[in-house]
């Protein structure tokens, strides 16, 4: 978690930082009737922003920008669980439940709603990205004959 957080907030700031020069910018260029004064002369904007007010203005800028920017970042989903994942669709596959998976091996088990075990790989798991499973979680799946047995495929997570 510590990663992502730092990564979306390097994001965030690369974005941010710039933005009050430039919205300021624009705004300044845009607006013949502002005059801005520095000690009884006038100024452009980026010497305004040398000044104590100017660095404040900036940094608070910044934060507004940040803070909205860090939040929408925080509701992106990650990619095990884009929408595309899970299927609810009535298409003649078998349901069960995952009995465990184990991430650095890339298999596990899956109940089959007869009691039964069977095989299931991470190639078999649809998705994009890295695909794994929880246990306890509902899944959908094709049984298909594998070189050991019986496996599943064409897996989907349940709503």
């Amino acid at each position: 978690m510590g990663n992502v957080f730092v990564r979306k907030l390097i994001t965030g700031l690369f974005f941010a930082i710039p933005a009050p020069v430039i919205l300021g910018s624009i705004v300044f260029a845009l607006s013949q009737s502002i005059h801005i004064s520095i000690d009884g002369e006038e100024a452009g904007f980026i010497a305004f922003l040398g000044t104590g007010e100017g660095i404040l203005i900036y940094l608070i800028t910044v934060v507004l920008f940040l803070v909205p920017l860090i939040m929408v970042q925080s509701l992106n989903l990650p990619v095990s669980m884009v929408a595309d994942d899970y299927d609810d669709a009535n298409d003649g596959r078998e349901l069960g439940t995952v009995k465990w998976f184990n991430v650095s091996k890339g298999f596990g088990f899956i109940t089959r709603s007869n009691g039964e075990d069977i095989f299931v790989h991470f190639r078999s798991i649809r998705g994009r990205g890295h695909r794994s499973l929880k246990q306890g979680q509902a899944v959908k799946f094709d049984v298909s004959e594998g070189e050991k047995g019986l496996q599943a495929d064409n897996v989907s997570i349940v709503n």
